[in-house]
C-alpha cells in the first residue's frame, strides 16, 4: 500500500522563497538605476562647470591678444590672477589664461571682463 503525501506546504514555502529573491532583484535593479541617475547628474554639472571657465579663458585671451580694453558678458565665472573658475551646483572647475591678470566686475546687471594687456599687444 502506497501512502499519498501532500507536499503543497514546501510548495508554497518555494513559491515564497523564489518571489522574494525577484523582489531583491527589481530592487537591486532599480538602485543602480537610481545611482547612475544621480551619477550623470554630477557629471553634466561638471562638464557645464568646465565649459563656462573654458568660455571665459577664451573671451580672456581673446581680448588679451587683441588688446580690447574690456567685454561685457553674461558668463558666470570668478577670477584668480590668470586663473578663470566657474562653479555649478558645488562642482568647480578652471583653467589658465595667457594673460597675466584677468577681472571680473559687476557692471549693472552683466559683468565686465577686464584683462591685463602686455604692451606687445597694443
Amino acid at each position: 500500500m502506497k501512502l499519498k503525501t501532500n507536499n503543497t506546504g514546501q510548495l508554497q514555502f518555494e513559491a515564497i522563497i523564489c518571489f522574494a529573491v525577484f523582489l531583491a532583484i527589481v530592487g537591486l535593479f532599480l538602485s543602480a538605476i537610481g545611482t547612475a541617475g544621480e551619477h550623470s547628474i554630477n557629471s553634466v554639472d561638471s562638464l557645464n562647470a568646465k565649459t563656462e571657465a573654458e568660455l571665459c579663458c577664451i573671451m580672456a585671451d581673446t581680448i588679451y591678444s587683441t588688446g580690447i580694453s574690456e567685454f561685457l558678458t553674461e558668463i558666470n565665472c570668478t577670477s584668480k590672477g590668470n586663473t578663470a573658475e566657474s562653479e555649478i551646483s558645488g562642482k568647480i572647475k578652471g583653467c589658465e589664461t595667457i594673460a597675466k591678470e584677468i577681472r571680473l566686475v559687476q557692471k549693472g546687471e552683466k559683468s565686465s571682463l577686464e584683462v591685463s594687456i602686455n604692451e606687445h599687444y597694443r
